[in-house]
C-alpha cells in the first residue's frame, strides 16, 4: 500500500530519502480511528505517513523526542542484512547517537559494480554517492556482515 508523506521535514521522509511516498505492506490487524487524530495531534503526535485517502494513518512520529517512530506497515519485509530498511537504520543511528549523520546523507540507490575473483563483477547496492557509500552505520552493517 501506498504511503504518502505529509510533512517533508519528519524523520521518516528524510530517512526515506524525501521522497513523496514509499510503497511497503500494511499491517492489516489494528487502525488508527480516524475520530481521534485531531485528539493524538493536540497532544503533540504527527502523523506524517497516510494513505491516499488521508484517512488511514501509517507513519506516527513524536517530533520533539530523538525517535520516536511508528509504522502501521511492515518495514521488516524489505529489510536485509546489508541493506536495512530505513526506518530501522534511524533506530540504530539513534541509539549509536548517529542519527544526524544518517539523516544528512542522500538515500539514493547507487549501483557499484564490485570485481569478483572469478573475473565476474557483482552488482553493489549503496545508499547515497558510490565516491562515498560508508558511514558509520553502514560500516557497522558491513562488519557485522560481510
Amino acid at each position: 500500500r501506498r504511503t504518502y508523506f505529509h510533512s517533508k521535514d519528519s524523520k521518516s521522509a528524510r530517512l526515506y530519502g524525501n521522497k513523496s511516498f514509499v510503497d511497503e505492506r500494511h499491517r492489516h490487524r489494528y487502525e488508527v480511528n480516524p475520530a481521534m487524530v485531531p485528539r493524538f495531534e493536540s497532544s503533540g503526535l504527527t502523523f506524517t505517513g497516510k494513505d491516499e485517502t488521508g484517512q488511514r494513518m501509517e507513519i506516527i512520529e513524536l517530533p520533539n523526542h530523538p525517535f520516536y517512530v511508528g509504522a502501521q506497515f511492515h518495514p521488516e519485509y524489505k529489510s536485509r542484512p546489508g541493506k536495512p530498511s530505513p526506518l530501522f537504520l534511524g533506530l540504530i543511528g539513534a541509539a549509536s547517537g548517529e542519527l544526524d549523520t544518517v539523516l544528512l546523507q542522500s538515500y539514493q540507490e547507487t549501483v557499484v559494480p564490485r570485481s569478483l575473483p572469478n573475473g565476474k563483477l557483482e552488482r553493489v547496492y549503496w545508499k547515497g554517492a558510490a565516491k562515498k557509500p560508508v558511514s558509520v552505520v553502514y560500516s557497522l552493517c558491513d562488519r557485522v556482515y560481510s
